[in-house]
């Protein structure tokens, strides 16, 4: 009798750890081998960066990746800003201080996106590539792809 009940001390924890309906959960990690080189770096946190011409606004689109601990891999957030047209011309200050701030949050980041509206006169566009090129401190977006707009 004494061997039944140690024996049922020594499998009582087992099986009460081994049949809980709560399960462990763990991240995979993974270590590089000998001789393997760390992983690339992921790019910076600005995934896409787009100026849009509306006829009576600049559309400035930022997809920016989430970084919080429930984001998983393509999670991003859109952030939007209007900078509306004063007596017929853009604001290119307000511009060139949104792109600034972006440019804070990503300084590797090189390339935009602009996408100028069906009247959108060719001087414009000129004026908007020079203006997101640099700003009075220093290179913003070297980098202009023109696009049209959806």
């Amino acid at each position: 009798m004494l061997a039944m009940i140690s024996l049922l001390l020594l499998l009582l924890p087992f099986l009460l750890l081994t049949g809980s309906p709560q399960k462990l959960a763990a991240l995979g990690l993974r270590l590089p081998a000998a001789g393997e080189g760390l992983p690339a770096l992921p790019p910076g946190p600005v995934e896409d960066l787009v100026i849009q011409v509306a006829p009576n606004a600049l559309l400035l689109q930022k997809k920016i990746r989430r970084s919080d601990l429930l984001a998983t891999v393509g999670d991003v957030d859109l952030q939007e800003s209007r900078l509306a047209h004063t007596g017929g011309e853009f604001d290119i200050p307000g511009l060139q201080t949104a792109l600034r701030q972006v440019k804070a949050l990503d300084p590797a980041r090189e390339r935009l996106s602009l996408q100028p509206s069906p009247e959108t006169t060719a001087a414009q566009v000129i004026r908007l590539m020079d203006a997101v090129r640099k700003d009075q401190f220093g290179p913003l977006f070297s980098e202009v792809v023109l696009g049209a707009t959806p």
